[in-house]
C-alpha cells in the first residue's frame, strides 16, 4: 500500500461495492482525524425510501463538500464529479466478495432484529432483506465484480494518479488508519 502525501486538508472519498464497510471507516476516519463525517445514503434516502432526485441529490452533495474537510462514504455516480474534484484522496475498498458478502449478511441481520434506524428513520425488513430484489445482499453480491471492474479502469487513469489508495483486506485497512495523524490538526 502507497500511501500518498497529504499536505493540505483532508477530503477522502471512500467507495467500493456495498457492504463492504466504507461507513464503518468513515466513522473511524473522522473521529480520528476530527472532521465531519457525511453518508451519501443519509443524503440520497428520504422517509419511507423516497429516493431524492437527481439535481436535488446533487445541490445536497456540493453543499456538503464544500466543507473545508470531510470524509464522505458512498458510490453514487451521479454525484461522484462534485466528490471526486474536491476529494484530496480516494480510499478504495476492494476486499475479497466472500468477505464483503460475510459482513453484509451480518449487518443485514443486525439491522433487522434490532429495527435499527437508518437514514431518516428507514428500517430494514426481512423482506426486503432477504425476499426481495432489491435486497442489498443481492445486490451486492451481482455488483461486487462489475463495481470492481469500474473502480480498477477509473482510477488507472492519470487524473487520479496519486490520490488513490486501494486496501484489499480489515489488515491492509488497519495499517492504513495507524499511518495517519491522530488529528487533522496534526498533519
Amino acid at each position: 500500500m502507497h500511501l500518498p502525501l497529504q499536505k493540505g486538508p483532508w477530503r477522502i472519498s471512500i467507495v467500493g461495492c456495498s457492504g463492504v464497510g466504507k461507513t464503518t471507516l468513515a466513522r473511524h476516519l473522522a473521529a480520528q482525524l476530527q472532521i465531519p463525517h457525511i453518508e451519501m445514503d443519509g443524503l440520497f434516502w428520504g422517509r419511507h425510501w423516497q429516493a431524492a432526485q437527481t439535481e436535488e441529490f446533487r445541490d445536497r452533495i456540493g453543499g456538503a463538500v464544500a466543507q473545508p474537510e470531510w470524509v464522505i462514504d458512498g458510490n453514487y455516480r451521479q454525484a461522484r464529479d462534485l466528490v471526486w474534484q474536491r476529494a484530496t484522496l480516494i480510499l478504495w475498498l476492494d476486499y475479497p466478495r466472500w468477505r464483503v458478502m460475510q459482513q453484509i449478511i451480518w449487518r443485514t441481520c443486525r439491522r433487522v432484529v434490532f429495527a435499527q434506524p437508518l437514514w431518516n428513520d428507514n428500517r430494514e425488513s426481512w423482506r426486503q432483506a432477504f425476499f426481495s430484489r432489491d435486497s442489498m445482499i443481492y445486490y451486492a453480491w451481482h455488483t461486487h465484480p462489475k463495481r470492481r471492474e469500474e473502480y480498477d479502469w477509473l482510477f488507472s487513469l492519470s487524473e487520479f494518479e496519486g490520490r488513490v489508495v486501494r486496501l484489499r483486506s480489515h489488515l491492509e485497512t488497519q495499517n492504513f488508519l495507524n499511518s495517519l495523524p491522530l488529528s487533522s490538526k496534526a498533519s
